[in-house]
């Protein structure tokens, strides 16, 4: 309790008692993170800058992205392009797409290079209100094939935490 594994990249079997006897089991095979920082923490009265790093995979390099956010959560999330995004939409999240690349967030609308990464940077300004620290903002991105007009990729939902 208390504490939490992370199990990107790991395949997942369970299994439970089912309905009328015997086993149902689970498969559930999970990507590896493709939006990852360190730190994940930002301070509210000195300000600071987090990059946070999006590797989608050489396979959909030279794509569009777009980083969206959320102060609201993840779940349950939110289906688009049949596609779960692990946000759920808030005012925050209609910031982020509005005011793309003129920050909280910097190059949340870009393009992947060959390779599929590219950096995006989450900077607040020193000051904040200290009431703000303990909330996560929490962030995920969406891959966009241009040629289809259809989201091809999501990734998982990267929380940056407010601190005094």
């Amino acid at each position: 309790m208390g504490s939490s594994v992370d199990l990107s990249g790991i395949d997942v079997v369970g299994g439970a008692p089912a309905v009328g006897g015997g086993t149902a089991s689970t498969f559930v095979s999970l990507p590896a993170g493709t939006l990852t920082s360190s730190p994940c923490w930002s301070s509210l009265a000195a300000g600071g800058t987090v990059a946070m790093s999006l590797d989608a995979g050489p396979g959909f390099g030279g794509m569009v992205h777009v980083v969206v956010g959320s102060v609201t959560g993840t779940s349950p999330g939110t289906v688009f392009d049949g596609f779960l995004i692990p946000l759920i939409v808030d005012a925050y999240t209609v910031v982020t797409l509005e005011r793309a690349n003129q920050g909280p967030l910097f190059n949340n609308l870009g393009q992947l290079d060959a390779a599929g990464k590219s950096v995006i940077m989450f900077a607040i300004p020193a000051g904040l209100d200290p009431s703000l620290a303990g909330l996560a903002v929490f962030h995920a991105a969406l891959v966009l094939d241009l040629a289809t007009g259809i989201v091809v990729h999501a990734s998982n939902a990267l929380p940056v935490h407010l601190l005094p």
